[in-house]
């Protein structure tokens, strides 16, 4: 079992860790499985590792650029506010630092389509996805969300960047500059 792994179950107990100065806090609303203890001792320095790793400068400034902002042209006002939540809830939890210590990056998670971003599923970042859902597993190429039904989603990382590509907080400029249909009569 890896340290990811560890978080993994434990998270999957209801486990909530927190790596403070030399120890590992847990929190749980019961006695963790001694599976689940004997994982997080045995994995202790690369879980703290994990779980320390700050989160990137650059993805509390992009998301702080979107609070408050309206939502983009031709894109429902909910969608847009599911969207800024799961950043929120995900920027304030343990996910960032360890999706960081994996390889994740800015795409990754607040990635979409410039001209098409809740209509392109294909090219949506994990955070787009989340809907109200929770991410309940991450590994350094895929990540388990839980829906609010119950139903579970797999997220996998997409490795190669393609044309119209934009990180959320750069969505309104490449929709500003998006090219206009010029209608004229032939003549």
């Amino acid at each position: 079992m890896s340290a990811a792994q560890a978080i993994e179950l434990a998270r999957r107990h209801g486990v909530e860790l927190e790596p403070r100065g030399e120890f590992l806090h847990y929190r749980a609303d019961a006695q963790p499985p001694p599976e689940v203890l004997d994982a997080l001792r045995q994995h202790k320095p690369e879980i703290m590792a994990a779980l320390a790793f700050e989160t990137p400068q650059d993805w509390l400034e992009g998301v702080s650029r979107l609070l408050g902002t309206p939502h983009p042209e031709g894109m429902a006002p909910e969608s847009w506010m599911l969207f800024l939540a799961s950043c929120d809830a995900f920027l304030a939890g343990s996910w960032p630092g360890q999706a960081a210590s994996m390889g994740w990056d800015a795409y990754d998670l607040f990635g979409c389509h410039n001209l098409k971003p809740v209509e392109r599923v294909d090219r949506m970042g994990l955070l787009w996805l989340l809907r109200g859902g929770c991410i309940v597993a991450l590994t350094s190429g895929t990540a388990v969300i839980e829906m609010p039904s119950g139903s579970r989603l797999t997220y996998r990382v997409k490795p190669i960047r393609e044309p119209g590509d934009v990180l959320a907080w750069e969505l309104t400029k490449s929709l500003d500059l998006a090219p206009h249909r010029i209608v004229g009569v032939a003549g």
